[in-house]
């Protein structure tokens, strides 16, 4: 859902708000000319809401939505100012499984948009977690480990079906087990419908999808595991799992992969600099004043003269 709703935020930020001076440089333009905040929010929150409504209307008798979208956490502290009400459950890996995970799934099924390299993986994993505890303020935030559903699935299922607000029963907690060790839980789990019914799409889950990491992080070069060191081991060491098995890479490969960490730091934040200060309601602004604009008259280069050449003189011949 994060990723339909969170263009319209973004844009809805980008509005000229810091005073009125600022605004009026604009000439009051964008959305909230015609929208105040609250009436924005509605506005989204009723698409969001018309959504779930219908995730609901396909499975009869259910009365909980889980939107299970990794990009979701990026907007974590927003979706709480959205859906108040809404629980989150905030997932938490061993970040070297993760980036490991990520890199197998970038040469197969998730080519378009996983990570190929460690060092990447780790930043995408390390922004995901941190971005998540922005829902901590909110009193239904509850924070799991994975591995605790690894070794005692019973207890942390019904501990986090309580929080849910679920009735956690010893029968339900079973066929949850259950039906994830089932290989065909996409079919029966989730609900399906508009254009993936209207075109008779064959419901499977990509190949590799469920396979497993074909590489651990156990078999990292000291390149890898040095350039994971330093986009997220100190994420890593805060969260408990830098354990004895993190390898000793080497000074010298630390040090390549700080300074590489440093400068990839530096580009983004020049980056996200140079991306604020080009704001889209300028952008859109300057394109629309210059289509009014008519195109500037053309030059007509003067003509030179050619340079005259002999002519050709017929005779007869002798």
């Amino acid at each position: 859902m994060q990723l339909f709703l969170g263009p319209l935020c973004l844009a809805w930020d980008d509005q000229p708000f810091r005073n009125e001076e600022h605004w009026r440089e604009h000439r009051f333009v964008g959305l909230a000319c015609v929208l105040d905040e609250r009436e924005f929010l509605n506005a989204v929150r009723g698409f969001a809401e018309a959504c779930y409504q219908k995730v609901l209307s396909l499975k009869p008798g259910a009365y909980m939505v889980l939107d299970k979208d990794p990009p979701n956490s990026v907007q974590a502290q927003r979706l709480t100012t959205l859906f108040p009400d809404a629980k989150f459950v905030h997932l938490i890996r061993d970040g070297r499984e993760v980036a490991a995970s990520l890199v197998s799934a970038s040469a197969g099924w998730g080519g378009d948009w996983a990570p190929a390299r460690v060092g990447r993986a780790a930043r995408r994993w390390r922004k995901h977690v941190e971005s998540n505890y922005g829902a901590r303020s909110s009193q239904n935030y509850y924070e799991l480990r994975y591995e605790s559903l690894q070794q005692d699935p019973g207890a942390t299922l019904h501990d986090l079906l309580d929080f849910l607000g679920v009735d956690a029963s010893r029968d339900l907690v079973a066929q949850m087990q259950t039906t994830a060790e089932q290989k065909d839980a996409l079919k029966r789990v989730l609900v399906w419908d508009g254009e993936v019914k209207a075109r008779g799409y064959e419901i499977r889950e990509p190949s590799g999808f469920r396979g497993g990491t074909t590489r651990k992080w156990t078999a990292w070069t000291p390149h890898e595991s040095a350039a994971f060191n330093a986009a997220a081991g100190e994420l890593l060491s805060e969260l408990g799992y830098a354990d004895g098995s993190w390898p000793d890479v080497g000074r010298r490969h630390r040090v390549l992969a700080n300074s590489s960490e440093r400068l990839h730091g530096l580009f983004v934040t020049t980056y996200l600099t140079a991306l604020r200060s080009a704001r889209p309601h300028r952008l859109a602004r300057d394109g629309y004043l210059a289509a009014l604009r008519p195109p500037p008259a053309r030059r007509m280069r003067p003509q030179q003269p050619r340079a005259s050449r002999p002519r050709a003189e017929v005779t007869d011949g002798p």
